[in-house]
């Protein structure tokens, strides 16, 4: 399992279920909730075999050294991948700290929330009654995997 340090707000029972759906499909190399997304920014949810990662350290280039399981992913020719997706959508929402925009949000919720994990469900239905705090971060741009 890959997580990073930007995304502080992990809901464990989406971790539990992507690892699940991983286990349930043999012979893949990587599922994940970001291929195709349904998920906020910040809760995306990657596992990728250790013997693929070995394989992507001889393959990848550029910006895919940089954004370790995107060759991958973009290469479904060479690995066997599968996105796994979620209703409802909340793909609009951005929970990832990237930005000062993005550290006021989560700030914000932690404040709210406290030092406990919060599942999706639960985090999205607050922030639909905060418009001013989904506003902090809503004109940001994710920068797209070239330009890192």
């Amino acid at each position: 399992m890959r997580f990073t340090a930007d995304c502080p707000l992990l809901d464990p029972e989406i971790v539990t279920l992507v690892a699940s759906v991983y286990r349930a499909v043999p012979g893949l190399d990587y599922a994940s909730t970001s291929i195709a997304r349904t998920l906020p920014r910040g809760l995306d949810v990657e596992i990728i075999r250790a013997e693929t990662l070995r394989t992507l350290d001889r393959l990848a280039t550029g910006h895919h050294r940089v954004h370790v399981t995107s060759y991958a992913y973009t290469h479904p020719d060479l690995f066997r991948v599968l996105g796994v997706t979620l209703t409802p959508d909340r793909s609009a929402l951005r929970l990832t700290l990237d930005t000062e925009q993005d550290w006021a949000l989560v700030s914000a919720v932690a404040d709210h929330f406290g030092d406990v994990s919060v599942p999706l469900a639960k985090l999205a239905d607050w922030l639909d009654g905060q418009p001013r705090l989904r506003a902090l971060n809503a004109d940001v741009r994710q920068k797209r995997l070239e330009e890192s």
